[in-house]
This record gives structure tokens, C-alpha cells and sequence, in this order.
């Protein structure tokens, strides 16, 4: 999907593991609390008792998240995770690479 959606290469700021059964909106709002609790988009915050620039400060940009099921094609996934001879090949790998960290998005049914 992100070929279609894209113009460039996307970096992801984060590597986001979730539960399939999650409704679309839920997951959204998942994420999107992340970044509010973390402060993503804020230039400054308090850390450590002192008001200081904020070191996750993305840029004014909204963080970018690695989903798998959007940043594989669903109907090559084959092709896509079996592109190399070793695990460093994978998009998995590589994604987590280049991330600043992970999200584990959970159900809150089975919670």
C-alpha cells in the first residue's frame, strides 16, 4: 500500500507490532496516543525536572509508523519475505533497523 500512497522513500520512526483483529480506527487511535503521550510533535518539554528541547522532537512531522500490513504487499508477502537467503533480509529486519523504537499495540479484548 505504501508504494500507492508514497512518493519516496518512508523511514519509519517506529516499528509497530499489533494484534490483526484490532479495529482500523482503535489502531489509529492507538497510535496516535503514542505519539501524544510521547511527545512527538512537541519541540519542549519537562525531562528530568527541567524544561529543555525535547530529544524525540520529530520536526513538526507526524511520526511515521512500520505496519506490516500496510508497508508489505499482502498479495506478494511470499516474494517480499523471502527476497534474500538470511533474516537481515527481511523488511522486518530492516524496518527495525532504521527505527527509533518499538509500539506494541494491544487488544483490549483480551486483555
Amino acid at each position: 500500500m505504501v508504494e500507492l500512497m508514497a512518493n519516496g522513500e518512508q523511514i519509519p520512526d517506529y516499528f509497530c507490532s499489533h494484534y490483526w483483529g484490532e479495529g482500523v480506527l482503535n489502531f489509529r487511535r492507538s497510535l496516535a496516543q503514542h505519539a501524544a503521550d510521547r511527545g512527538l510533535e512537541e519541540k519542549s518539554g519537562w525531562y528530568n525536572g527541567e524544561h529543555a528541547p525535547h530529544p524525540g522532537y520529530l520536526g513538526g512531522r507526524s511520526a511515521q509508523y512500520w505496519v506490516c500490513a500496510y508497508a508489505i504487499n499482502q498479495h506478494k508477502v511470499g516474494e517480499e519475505l523471502t527476497g534474500g537467503t538470511s533474516l537481515k533480509d527481511t523488511p522486518f529486519y530492516r524496518a527495525l533497523q532504521l527505527s527509533k523504537g518499538t509500539v506494541s499495540v494491544l487488544s483490549l479484548i483480551h486483555i
